[in-house]
């Protein structure tokens, strides 16, 4: 049975298809959204640390989208997360997803990651492979 929904988000184009297919689902289903944008910061040291509250901000701003798309869709009640972690946001995602007891994850087969496999995108692939649940990839 599907009750908890994790989706993903990054606020790229094919990320905001990932929100609408889990609003829908949402619905048919009776099931609770929870979006989550990790903050990827790529580098550590110092000069991580000079950035990351702005990266905190930016991820502040992409939830407002995956909000306003939610209202749009009329999605079933969600929760919004926002994460921060040092590292690919696969393992965080993982991570989460495991501590939260979500039955399935949803997210969009590439974001914005520059690195992507030939059919689904690096961390899409990754999240495949390791999480605790289903992962349905939206394309």
């Amino acid at each position: 049975m599907v009750e908890k929904l994790l989706v993903p988000f990054d606020g790229s184009e094919n990320s905001k298809k990932g929100v609408k297919y889990a609003c829908w689902l949402a619905n048919k289903v009776g099931a609770q959204v929870t979006v989550l944008y990790v903050v990827n910061v790529p580098y550590t040291g110092e000069s991580a640390f000079l950035h990351l509250e702005s990266l905190i901000e930016d991820g502040r701003k992409i939830l407002e989208t995956a909000k306003k798309i939610l209202k749009e869709e009329n999605c079933a009640p969600a929760q919004y997360e926002l994460r921060q972690g040092i590292g690919n946001p696969a393992h965080h995602i993982v991570k989460f997803c495991t501590e939260g007891g979500f039955s399935l994850i949803v997210m969009s087969a590439r974001g914005h990651t520059p690195l992507t496999h030939l059919v689904i995108g690096s961390v899409s692939d990754s999240v495949v492979h390791n999480a605790p649940c289903p992962v349905l990839i939206v394309r």
